[in-house]
């Protein structure tokens, strides 16, 4: 027979029972996934590491900065430096890619002038200036890594320039259009003819482009030239070529006028 509950002692009132407690519904634990990063993510850590690896030879050198002080300050580990550059050598050159892409991503369907303006401003800039400084000090060291730093870096620049002149190095943009129909209709002797003149003004252009500013720039008696400064350094020197196309659209206007 059950038994009544027994009054509590401080009201006499019969106590209740508690409820049984009931058992917590059962979760899966969660599954953390690990494994490569994604590729947008794994770019972005790509560029955290290039920056502080920059930032790093500029404020201290090549030969003082160590992977050990990129890992660091890049909040990664060594093994994550690795596998996306290799050595400290392929970081380097990786950051005279970045800036030439960066060129050609700018200057992509401008006309010559405005590449010509881009060549300035990038190649002019604090970054690439301290970078060519760091390669004048490393090339008797490191000569496999000056001459990597000349086809990373100055090549892809004459090649961008190359690209604007046309196919006989005398035009700007505006005859890229009918350079294969030229082409078409041209020995092959003509051709390579042509095509080392193209180079050779191309060369020529990179030298007047960046000239004695370049120079005042590597022993720092010059700030980096805004935009604007870059254009008129760009015009004047496409003007001492010949190559300002920018006068045949004065021309035109003048005429429609």
């Amino acid at each position: 027979m059950d038994r009544a509950p027994a009054a509590t002692p401080a009201t006499g009132t019969p106590a209740t029972r508690a409820p049984a407690a009931t058992a917590a519904p059962h979760t899966a634990p969660t599954v953390v996934k690990r494994g490569r990063p994604a590729s947008g993510d794994r770019a972005r850590r790509r560029q955290i590491v290039l920056d502080a690896a920059v930032r790093l030879f500029l404020e201290r050198g090549f030969e003082a900065t160590t992977l050990d002080d990129i890992a660091m300050a890049a909040h990664v580990s060594k093994r994550t430096i690795y596998s996306y550059f290799g050595d400290k050598a392929c970081i380097f050159t990786a950051a005279i890619s970045a800036l030439q892409d960066g060129l050609r991503a700018s200057a992509d369907h401008d006309s010559l002038q405005d590449v010509a303006a881009h060549v300035v401003h990038t190649l002019l800039s604090d970054d690439a200036i301290g970078l060519h400084r760091l390669i004048v000090a490393e090339s008797v060291r490191s000569p496999a890594l000056a001459a990597d730093f000349y086809r990373n870096g100055p090549e892809r620049t004459i090649a961008l320039l190359h690209e604007h002149l046309g196919p006989h190095g005398d035009r700007g943009s505006r005859d890229r259009a009918t350079a294969a129909d030229t082409a078409a209709s041209t020995s092959a002797a003509t051709t390579t003819t042509a095509t080392a003149t193209a180079t050779a003004t191309a060369e020529q252009l990179y030298s007047l482009l960046l000239g004695e500013p370049h120079r005042r720039r590597l022993l720092g008696l010059d700030p980096a030239p805004g935009l604007p400064a870059s254009r008129r350094r760009a015009r004047q020197v496409l003007r001492l070529l010949d190559l300002d196309d920018s006068r045949e659209d004065r021309a035109d206007t003048t005429t429609k006028g």
